[in-house]
């Protein structure tokens, strides 16, 4: 294995040596290609492009940047992240959701701060004492007086509050009250800034594009196209070409789909490969026009 490793690096080092490195597609040190030419050596991925190549020094020179767009495939379908992104309704009903439960906690815990400020209920002795202790638990946990993990309560058969659990000191309790005070002032600023921030959402900054299937071709159709037009001097194109026989894919689709069933043994389809390549396009597009 340590000399497989060391004839991979070689290769890439003999590139380096040989012909200056990788073509100039993008700026990245000889270290940013060390992890993908090691998973993917020319030997394993020259068949995915070599029916576009002109030579064999075009075919080394672009090795490192298929074998890069390989591995970052490989790694985003591995760890298969941000499927779930919402639709922008779906941001106005979280947004609306936070402001709801900022109202309920505050409104729950003023509530049980009164009911244990009431008086003593003779037919339930201990009732109001140990609604008092949870409401200066809750108090001084949230004031950092005590640890995270609170022991379970134990009452006094003789009714008093001394509790292991709070701290009777009166200079610690009026320091959790305020503290008491402070969160409930900063949920009632959390709801009212809810409240102001709903009108200021912008639906069409959070609208994305067509959902796809495999989120993460976006990215490999937009590596793989500056690959393909350094790589053959070809435009990239999902187009189909017409022939009296049938429609055949184009070059670059063929291209996208070999890299894609190296990297992580899955096949897009055409309409993913197509529906990623818009995507990109009308990115590229709106972030190269004015404003």
């Amino acid at each position: 294995m340590a000399g497989e490793e060391k004839s991979i690096l070689s290769e890439l080092q003999a590139l380096y040596q040989d012909l200056g490195g990788p073509s100039p597609i993008d700026e990245f040190e000889q270290s940013d290609f060390q992890g993908p030419c090691e998973n993917f050596p020319l030997k394993t991925i020259w068949d995915t492009y070599r029916d576009w190549v002109a030579d064999k020094n075009t075919a080394r020179r672009h090795w490192p940047w298929v074998a890069l767009s390989a591995n970052e495939y490989k790694k985003c379908r591995e760890k298969r992240n941000y499927y779930d992104e919402p639709k922008p309704s779906e941001i106005v009903t979280l947004l609306n959701r936070i402001g709801a439960n900022a109202d309920h906690l505050a409104n729950d815990l003023d509530h049980l701060h009164r009911l244990s400020g009431r008086l003593d209920d003779p037919g339930a002795p201990f009732r109001r004492g140990h609604l008092n202790w949870i409401n200066e638990f809750l108090k001084q946990n949230l004031a950092g007086a005590l640890g995270s993990n609170p022991p379970s309560p134990r009452i006094n058969t003789d009714n008093s509050d001394k509790s292991p659990d709070v701290i009777n000191d009166p200079d610690v309790q009026q320091w959790s009250s305020r503290a008491f005070g402070e969160f409930l002032g900063r949920l009632t600023v959390l709801s009212d800034a809810v409240r102001r921030v709903r009108s200021k959402v912008d639906a069409e900054l959070l609208r994305r594009p067509r959902p796809q299937k495999d989120p993460d071709l976006y990215y490999l159709v937009w590596g793989a196209a500056l690959v393909w037009e350094s790589m053959t001097g070809r435009k990239a194109s999902v187009n189909k070409v017409v022939s009296e026989q049938k429609d055949s894919l184009p070059d670059f689709v063929i291209f996208v789909t070999n890299v894609a069933k190296l990297a992580a043994n899955h096949e897009p389809s055409y309409d993913e490969i197509a529906t990623s390549f818009r995507n990109w396009k009308s990115a590229e597009k709106k972030s190269q026009s004015p404003g």
